[in-house]
């Protein structure tokens, strides 16, 4: 097992306050995406209490970041029609798996995503350059306005070591839907303090997965985690309180698709 993959616990996602990190992930790669996969994340109380989970997913195929801005569009087009349709290309509704694979040798946290791997199913798992699209889903009480991607910090940064990982993440964004098109933007190399200048709020980020490094790193099963930065609405106050939410990606298992 490699030294990443042994970090790796069975705790549920922590929600914790965001500080400036120097692990944001800001590396422009030069690589190209050849998939897509969509993920919205949301919180859900049908257990005892409230957790994060993964709402609904889709994917695609694509040869390059023309073709994935533009299924980005169409799926920021969809959503912003008004219905509770899937907005996301090959749809599908997330699958829960907190322990990962059938025999618990990779443990997972509880927002975990499945990473494409080689030999899977189909052209669904063939990929080497992924675009993991997440969105946080409105519902369950929460409205759209109370919580959104940061507006001061890089929307995703490493789990304590981006210098082995730069190489697996990369070319993060924030996405916008601009005049009825998304605009990936990528965050500054310095953090924005607050009340300067802040990115503008959104909903939908992005980053790049290079799926043949994490193989090569670990031996083609792997997990990978990571943080995403989020802030959520005080209602009684009306501010919004900085947050990181700390999934992983990882093979096997992990949510739907």
């Amino acid at each position: 097992m490699n030294k990443m993959a042994k970090k790796i616990s069975r705790e549920p996602p922590k929600l914790i306050p965001v500080s400036p990190n120097p692990e944001s992930i800001r590396h422009i790669s030069g690589k190209k995406p050849d998939q897509v996969r969509f993920f919205e994340i949301g919180f859900d109380t049908s257990g005892s209490g409230i957790s994060l989970a993964v709402k609904r997913t889709g994917w695609c195929s694509v040869n390059d970041w023309a073709e994935a801005d533009s299924e980005l569009t169409k799926a920021m087009q969809k959503a912003s029609g008004g219905n509770n349709k899937n907005p996301f290309p090959n749809p599908s509704g997330g699958t829960y798996h907190p322990e990962g694979s059938p025999n618990g040798r990779w443990p997972r946290t509880g927002l975990s995503f499945r990473g494409p791997v080689q030999g899977g199913n189909g052209s669904l798992e063939l990929s080497n350059q992924c675009l993991f699209v997440i969105r946080l889903a409105s519902g369950q009480g929460l409205a759209k306005t109370d919580w959104r991607f940061s507006t001061r910090y890089a929307p995703f940064s490493g789990d304590g070591n981006i210098k082995d990982l730069k190489d697996i993440f990369s070319d993060a964004a924030f996405i916008r839907f601009d005049q009825n098109h998304a605009i990936r933007e990528q965050p500054d190399e310095f953090e924005r303090p607050l009340g300067i200048d802040p990115y503008a709020s959104t909903d939908w980020a992005c980053f790049l997965f290079d799926v043949e490094e994490a193989r090569q790193k670990s031996n083609n099963d792997y997990v990978f985690r990571y943080n995403i930065h989020i802030e959520i609405k005080d209602r009684k106050k009306g501010n919004y309180i900085s947050i990181i939410i700390d999934p992983d990606i990882g093979h096997p298992e992990g949510n739907s698709p």
